[in-house]
């Protein structure tokens, strides 16, 4: 049986047509309220504890002879959460979140009551044998941090050089997600050597990221600017401390060396949607918006449906009286996540006459990507 979760803002059930031909019953699940899951999935399955139940039920119905789960970000998280309460052979995990925290990226910006925010500890009294594959990209320090704090024996971490949280589209072109999943479900061994960031996985590096996530994001008692710029002595040429020393100079303003950073992170790791994204916010802050338009274009090119580059640009567009142009960024916004307001709210204060460029939001909540 392979159980797949989808990920956050999903229009459908993620990888529907991808796994069509595996030998394995197959379940896909989704979370529309974008609550990784707690609140469950529905009426009649209204909390992680209903929908496991009901997943138990149908693995005694169906008795498979092994269980596989598999998700990319919320979906990630899900599969382990749910993998560990079913006791399943395989996990195949993509960027996944090991512990919610509002104040962390990629995670809900409200949690729902439940015991399953924090999976490390979950990890550490697991005594049945793990086989879990987790891939994430070695550009997002964050995901780094999720993946690290739960690293043991029967983890197989897979750090993606220069990828950042949505290195699954990429990991999916490649074919790669399907020939792991494919391995999981007939039981053969998975390897990949491609384009890796050994690196992250040093024990110096790792206490390290771990410190300067903590003290960023958390309130831990590290100073993040040291942290991260011994991060960027010991590890020159990556990507993960310049960004966050470009977010730490944004939050106090200092535009001029907060895009002196982001442009170094965009150029370490060229392929990183999320670094490109980062420059073209700190150029628009700054007040430069022929550059964060060039900026919002690159990140465009590696990601054409990149929510919030397409918001940002749009915003350009308008105040410099582009305004068709700006409309159809919009509308590509509005089809790639019809459920989030920025696009819609844009489109209306154009069309409206009511645009104000300095009203405009420059940053999305950390989800709206």
């Amino acid at each position: 049986m392979l159980i797949v979760l989808s990920s956050v803002n999903s229009n459908g059930f993620s990888f529907l047509d991808r796994f069509e031909d595996l030998d394995a019953s197959k379940i896909f699940i989704r979370d529309p309220y974008d609550a990784w899951y707690n609140r469950g999935v529905g009426d009649g399955l209204d909390s992680i504890e209903a929908l496991t139940g009901y997943l138990r039920s149908e693995i005694a119905r169906l008795r498979p002879n092994r269980v596989v789960m598999f998700g990319t970000s919320m979906g990630g998280y899900a599969a382990l959460l749910l993998g560990l309460e079913l006791g399943a052979e395989s996990v195949v995990a993509v960027s996944p979140q090991s512990i919610l925290d509002p104040r962390l990226p990629h995670t809900p910006s409200v949690l729902y009551p439940g015991p399953h925010f924090d999976l490390a500890p979950r990890f550490q009294a697991c005594t049945q044998p793990l086989r879990i594959t987790l891939f994430f990209g070695a550009a997002d320090m964050v995901d780094c941090y999720n993946a690290l704090r739960i690293q043991q024996p029967g983890v197989k971490l897979i750090p993606i050089k220069d990828a950042d949280h949505l290195v699954a589209a990429q990991l999916t072109t490649l074919g790669v997600l399907h020939t792991a999943v494919k391995c999981a479900v007939e039981r053969r061994g998975f390897s990949y050597k491609e384009d890796l960031d050994k690196g992250v996985l040093d024990a110096v590096i790792t206490q390290l990221i771990i410190r300067t996530v903590e003290s960023h994001y958390l309130d831990a008692t590290y100073n993040a600017g040291r942290c991260a710029r011994a991060l960027a002595t010991l590890k020159p040429g990556w990507s993960p401390p310049l960004f966050i020393l470009a977010q730490i100079y944004s939050a106090r303003k200092d535009y001029e060396l907060a895009a002196r950073y982001a442009q170094g992170a965009a150029e370490a790791a060229p392929r990183s949607v999320t670094c490109a994204d980062l420059l073209a916010t700190v150029l628009h802050r700054k007040g430069d918006d022929e550059k964060a338009m060039a900026a919002y274009s690159a990140t465009l090119a590696i990601r054409p449906k990149h929510y919030n580059a397409l918001c940002g640009l749009a915003t350009l567009k308008a105040k410099h009286g582009k305004t068709s142009e700006a409309l159809d960024l919009i509308d590509t916004a509005l089809k790639t996540r019809p459920r989030l307001a920025r696009a819609s709210t844009l489109k209306a204060a154009i069309l409206g006459g009511r645009f104000r460029p300095s009203e405009a939001p420059i940053e999305l909540d950390k989800n709206q990507l």
